[in-house]
């Protein structure tokens, strides 16, 4: 299982979060309770947290239906930010978790966290490209309302043009002759 935190925009920056709604109706408040407890505590700094089965849980027989019940769960971090966590079920050989094993889920959970960090910035610097490309669009049309040549008026040198302060402004102008001589 892998849980993350959900977190709304106008929270963005805070340190208000919420354990996102990946945990689906299935789950039930025992299990819901424990990842905010997970959450609590590997927020506080702790490098795993151990889920040791019950003896109900040791000796109740597979049950497909359900996740299983698991038995360690680690911090997925990009730097100090928790992302969120991974949770393991009991392994395979019903063995516990070696200082090994943690040592090495624990390399696969940082090396998780900071590939969701570099995807969240590849989003950003998509978005800023997006940006950049809608102004320079805008930025296009703006300059292709403006006069390309200002009448000639004898007597009179005319001259105009537009720096927007950014790459869009909002200023416009227009210059047309209204009868012969005459010009607005």
């Amino acid at each position: 299982k892998a849980w993350g935190r959900g977190q709304s925009r106008a929270a963005h920056g805070s340190e208000a979060m919420t354990v996102a709604a990946v945990l689906d109706a299935e789950t039930d408040s025992k299990d819901k309770a424990r990842v905010d407890e997970a959450f609590r505590r590997l927020s506080l700094g702790q490098p795993w947290l151990d889920y040791p089965p019950t003896r109900e849980e040791a000796d109740a027989p597979l049950d497909l239906s359900r996740p299983a019940p698991y038995e360690l769960v680690l911090p997925v971090r990009a730097g100090a930010e928790l992302l969120g966590c991974l949770a393991l079920a009991v392994k395979l050989s019903e063995q516990p978790y070696s200082r090994e094993d943690r040592e090495l889920l624990q390399g696969v959970a940082q090396a998780v966290g900071m590939a969701l960090k570099n995807a969240a910035l590849v989003e950003v610097a998509k978005r800023e490209a997006q940006q950049a490309k809608e102004l320079e669009i805008a930025r296009t049309v703006q300059q292709g309302l403006f006069p390309q040549a200002l009448p000639a008026v004898e007597g009179w040198e005319l001259a105009a043009t537009c720096r927007p302060a950014r790459a869009v402004g909002g200023d416009y102008y227009d210059v047309f002759e209204i009868s012969p001589g005459r010009v607005a």
